[in-house]
């Protein structure tokens, strides 16, 4: 089981159990992981997993990564040293990427890259609420 005694202290509670220690790793893409928003992500995660007693494996290509490991990863529109800032599809680049990694590592991401579309495409979350029937603003 894995627990974090920092947590406890705010009133809540939890606990995750494992058939076999828990693996993670971070994903740092070379082109965005210097950048100060993802930098502070990725330590966030580092911190995270230090106070469940976790140390975790970080990788920039998917050959690095270590079986039964499940990989986390924060990327912003800065992916590719920011070849696609604020332009369209920059999501769906990024997720595509970070599928392909996570195919050729043979290890899962987390968050699912299929996210990163609606995340970092404004546009096509828009999109997504439409479809669904779901009230959105009024946009330019």
């Amino acid at each position: 089981a894995v627990f974090d005694p920092e947590f406890a202290q705010t009133g809540a509670e939890y606990a995750a159990s494992f058939a076999r220690p828990a693996s993670v790793g971070l994903y740092a893409e070379p082109g965005s992981s210097s950048d100060p928003y993802n930098a502070e992500w990725l330590q966030a995660y580092v911190v995270a997993f230090s106070r469940l007693g976790l140390q975790a494996h970080t990788i920039s290509q998917p050959g690095e990564a270590r079986l039964g490991a499940t990989y986390f990863w924060r990327i912003n529109q800065m992916f590719a040293g920011g070849r696609f800032a604020s332009g369209p599809g920059v999501g769906q680049a990024i997720g595509d990427h970070v599928a392909a990694v996570s195919a050729a590592a043979k290890a899962p991401f987390w968050p699912r890259p299929a996210t990163m579309r609606f995340y970092q495409d404004k546009l096509a979350l828009r999109e997504l609420f439409d479809a669904a029937g779901g009230p959105t603003p009024k946009s330019w």
